[in-house]
Parts: structure tokens; sequence; C-alpha cells
């Protein structure tokens, strides 16, 4: 089956991230993929037995020229499709290949949509994006319940939820590291982990990511120790936080590509996406939730969109306005006053994490992908 995989913009972000967990398998047993996307480095680069083909894409600050890359990109998807190879199927990864989708619907081509965003105050560029995944897909994959009910009134095709998962090495990492059927030394790893007291906060340096409420929590909190860890260069982070004054127990770590070792020795894991305001994000899943519970890690997080389908409240963490600091320091303080109660929430972290099988989820895209209809 000759496929391709379609997606704008490469970097280590939890999109591209998904779509590199299932072709790192998929290819094992087919040889005929082919992968469209910019040439920038990131969770898309250098996998194998790929054929790539490059958009000309990439990000820069300046949004005038970003939209005019961003024109371009279309243009050119837009053509490859349309004067390219045939295909069996074509897979979208996220609404914004626009280009790639008009050409499928041209010639025919049987065209997956794999939706992961949602713009509750869409841009104009957003609005055409949506209006040609309505128009063009053939089926749509969301990665939550919350999303494909966001969308409820805009597709007519056949829909599926399949929640994202961890890749097969990042799950055979992590139980290697915890080593749960050791009794002895997954006590350890816990008591460990318990005693660190380090709070994590994985994301990009965006204010609605919740960065600035995570340095007031540091603030709130003096006896722990805060860590935002972020794919953002060193300049970058220092521009961002020019006009801050950060608390002695908050650190910073950029252009972290081994998320395992940060999350077998953090305490805690936040998201702190901001669900509130103009500047509102709802998080449609959050990786990292997945990803922190293969470590046995509890985590707190909105209580809005995709988490709810995760976090199972005051079981493995806790589901809170977090914007209400207050609060979210009473439940960090509650979760660590006594050992036996964080193991309790670490159990249950771990066991959560099954629900989330690399394995469950390949077969699943696998078989929606190539189910002739």
């Amino acid at each position: 089956m000759k496929i391709l995989f379609v997606h704008l913009l490469n970097n280590y972000t939890g999109s591209p991230r998904v779509l590199s967990n299932f072709l790192m398998e998929y290819v094992k047993s087919h040889n005929e993929i082919h992968l469209l996307t910019s040439k920038a480095q990131g969770c898309l680069s250098d996998l194998q037995n790929v054929h790539y083909h490059f958009n000309g894409y990439k990000w820069i600050s300046n949004k005038l020229i970003l939209a005019i890359l961003l024109l371009i990109s279309q243009i050119y998807q837009f053509l490859f499709v349309l004067f390219g190879k045939k295909y069996d199927c074509v897979y979208i990864n996220t609404i914004l290949p626009f280009g790639a989708a008009f050409a499928c619907k041209i010639r025919g081509f049987k065209t997956v949509y794999h939706i992961h965003e949602f713009y509750p105050n869409p841009s104009l560029m957003q609005k055409v994006c949506v209006y040609f995944s309505k128009h063009c897909a053939s089926k749509v994959i969301f990665v939550s319940d919350y999303l494909r009910n966001c969308y409820k009134n805009v597709f007519s095709c056949e829909c599926k939820v399949i929640h994202n998962s961890v890749s097969v090495d990042f799950h055979t990492k992590a139980g290697f590291i915890v080593n749960k059927n050791n009794t002895e030394c997954f006590e350890n790893y816990l008591t460990q982990k318990f005693s660190n007291k380090q709070i994590v906060l994985p994301c990009a340096l965006k204010k609605y990511k919740g960065v600035f409420l995570f340095i007031e929590l540091a603030k709130l909190l003096p006896n722990f120790n805060f860590l935002l860890v972020t794919s953002n260069s060193k300049s970058e982070t220092k521009d961002f936080f020019v006009n801050s004054i950060l608390p002695k127990n908050f650190k910073i770590e950029n252009e972290v590509k081994d998320m395992a070792k940060i999350f077998s020795s953090a305490s805690l894991v936040m998201n702190l996406s901001v669900p509130h305001g103009a500047d509102r994000f709802i998080e449609t899943f959050s990786m990292i939730l997945i990803e922190s519970f293969e470590f046995a890690t509890p985590c707190i997080a909105p209580c809005y969109g995709g988490p709810l389908e995760i976090i199972q409240h005051e079981q493995n963490g806790f589901l809170l306005e977090i914007e209400n600091l207050i609060e979210v320091k009473e439940k960090i303080e509650y979760l660590f006053s006594d050992f036996n109660r964080y193991k309790d929430f670490c159990n249950c972290a771990y066991s959560r994490s099954k629900d989330f099988l690399p394995d469950e989820f390949i077969k699943k895209i696998k078989n929606y992908l190539e189910e002739n209809k």
C-alpha cells in the first residue's frame, strides 16, 4: 500500500511526535512510505525507510514573511500531490496542509485527516484550513472526545477518536528505568522521586502555556525545586524572561532531547495551559501527561479539554482551576505530606499508562488507514 504522509512543520511539538511514533513502527511492514514535511530538525527527522519530500516551509518570527512562506509551501504541496505519484491513501497530520488536501480532492485520493488542534477564535488562515478539511476529508481521526465535540457540526464523513500514545522506544525505556516488577527497586525509585521534590513544566515559551503561573508557584513553594523544560534556545529564553525576576528554586533546561531523564527524576509534572481569557488555550490531549505516567509520575493539569480523559482526579493527579494558585499550592503540599499517599498516586499513574500503550495505538491507526472505505 502506497501512502503519503503530510505534515507542515517538523519540530519537537506534540503532533509531529505522534506521527513519528506511528511511522517508526509502520515502516517495519511497509516499504512505500512517503513523507512531505519541512526540512527543519524535529521528531520526523531521520526516520528509517521513509522517502522524504520537503515543502520549503520554516518557522520565523517575522509574521509577514512567515505568511508568505506558508502560502508558498501550500502551493508547493498542492502541485506536488496534483502532478505527483498516485497514492492509495494520503494521511494529513493537523488541519494545516490544506494545499495537499485540495489536490487529493481533485485526484480522488482517499484522504485521512489526523486532527490535533482546535481554534476557538480562528484567524482567516485557520478558517481556510477548516474549510478545506471539511470538504476534502474522506475520514477523520481526533485525538480526544473533547476535540471531536469541538468539530461536531463540521464533518459529515466517518470520524473516529484514537487517543495518542508514547513511542515503542519510549515505553521500553520507561519500563527499564521504572523496573516495576522488582519491588525493592521500584520502592527505591519512588523514594528518590519523593525526596527530589522536583516539579516540572515541559512546554514552549508561551504565556498561554502558564509559564508565568509556574514562576509564581515557585515563589509560593520555596522548599520545592521547579524546572521549566523547553525546546526553545537559550537566546529565545533570555529574551522571553528579559523583564522577569526568577526565584532561586527555579531552573530552566533548553532544547532537551532526552525527556526520559526528565520524567524519571521528576516528582510531579504539570500542564498549566491557561483555559480562560483572550489568549486562552485548552489542551486537546497533552502528551506530557501520558509520558509522565509511563514513569509513574503524578500530574496536575487544567480541569478542561483533553486532560479530563487522561488524569483520574485525586488518584494519579489533580484536575484544577490552575489559575487558582493557592489551591494548586495546597494540592502539592497535600500530595507530598505523606509518602504512602504519594506512592499510591505513583502506582495509579503507572497503571493508567497501560491505557495508552503504543501497540494498540499503532494497530488502530493502521486499521483505519487501510480500511477500504
